[in-house]
């Protein structure tokens, strides 16, 4: 999820790669406006690294 202060608008994406930094299928919603969340499910296993672009504050749990 992600939420800008009053009248702020911006996106937010976010991106996964391998720990070798090799693009992944795992990647966010492109959303844009003042806030907003969803769910994403992933079937891949092992370790990745998240790039988060989002100019307001963000929150991602991720449950294994």
């Amino acid at each position: 999820s992600y939420d800008c202060a009053a009248g702020q608008h911006t996106s937010f994406d976010f991106a996964g790669y391998t720990p070798d930094g090799r693009s992944t299928d795992i990647y966010g919603p492109e959303q844009s406006g003042p806030g907003g969340s969803g769910v994403a499910h992933y079937a891949q296993t092992g370790s990745y690294r998240l790039v988060v672009n989002s100019g307001c504050t963000w929150d991602i749990q991720v449950v294994g």
